[in-house]
């Protein structure tokens, strides 16, 4: 049986990424992006879904190593 945050963390990430793929499909079918603004947008997301998932890493660390 696999620890609860770690579920959490899990779903967080899959959610996350499964949000990033529908934003920049939506970005990328829009007619009023270029492809370079579209391909920008996807590469922010990207960051910021990195740096969001490794603040959830992180979290979990910290309280795993507090119980």
């Amino acid at each position: 049986m696999s620890d609860p945050i770690e579920t959490v963390v899990n779903g967080a990430r899959v959610i996350g990424m499964a949000f990033v793929v529908m934003l920049c499909t939506y970005l990328w079918v829009r007619k009023d992006l270029s492809a370079f603004e579209a391909k920008a947008w996807c590469f922010a997301l990207g960051v910021a879904g990195g740096v969001w998932g490794v603040s959830l890493i992180a979290l979990w660390h910290l309280v795993s190593a507090a119980s």
